[in-house]
């Protein structure tokens, strides 16, 4: 496989009293499925090593894997005392997750199908994708913080709200383990394949969205100089 990845981080003081800060990371990662191997018979494991990829044919395509993240938070300081922090965010994470499946004994080598390969390394080979997923996830926060005397006790008081949006998309899925789902056969000892890619046509299984919001409300009271009493409400 292979990947490439960029961050960029930017601190600014924009007022003596506030604080800028920006980051940005961008991700790129392109892996060949690597599946596991079953017995042969359902007897022996087969002479294979972890170099051997028993799913690389001619028609096969890596999991490809693209990340974007992007976060800014502000830090203010008000004349009043309260210490404002706003805090924006969006990752979004695309994926085409495919997976050139090895599993069962083909029927072209003339044995039933079944959790093993054939006695002399033949196995069938499903073609297993789902293209264009999409996880999103948006975040926005603003909290206050600040330190007042109440009651004779010093109290460090917090409030804050926030709002979270997560989105999740499966709009093109192909698993089919049946026969239709049969597209290569190929062999373990020999390492060859025949075949070609599956004509078998996406269907979306999964589209959600959430979203949360909470607020909360804390204080921290300085009790003595060894003890002090936290609580908070969410």
């Amino acid at each position: 496989g292979k990947s490439q990845l960029l961050a960029l981080a930017i601190d600014r003081v924009l007022t003596p009293t506030s604080l800028l800060e920006v980051d940005v990371e961008v991700q790129r990662r392109e892996q060949t499925t690597q599946p596991g191997s079953q017995l042969l018979g359902g007897k022996v494991l087969p002479p294979i090593t972890p170099r051997t990829v028993l799913g690389r044919s001619s028609w096969s395509r890596p999991t490809t894997f693209a990340s974007t993240f992007a976060m800014a938070r502000l830090d203010q300081r008000l004349d009043s005392g309260w210490k404002l922090t706003s805090t924006a965010s969006i990752h979004r994470v695309e994926t085409d997750d495919r997976s050139s499946f090895p599993y069962g004994c083909s029927a072209a080598f003339g044995t039933a199908a079944g959790a093993y390969f054939c006695p002399d390394g033949g196995f069938t080979l499903y073609d297993f994708r789902s293209l264009s997923e999409s996880r999103q996830t948006a975040f926005a926060e603003m909290r206050g913080a600040r330190e007042v005397q109440w009651l004779g006790l010093r109290h460090a008081v917090g409030l804050g709200v926030s709002l979270t949006q997560r989105q999740t998309r499966m709009p093109d899925y192909v698993f089919d383990a049946t026969d239709q789902g049969f597209v290569d056969t190929g062999n373990a000892i020999s390492r060859t394949w025949f075949g070609g890619p599956s004509n078998a046509t996406g269907t979306p299984v999964f589209d959600s969205l959430i979203r949360q919001t909470s607020a909360v409300v804390s204080d921290r009271m300085d009790l003595s100089q060894d003890w002090s009493l936290a609580g908070q409400a969410r």
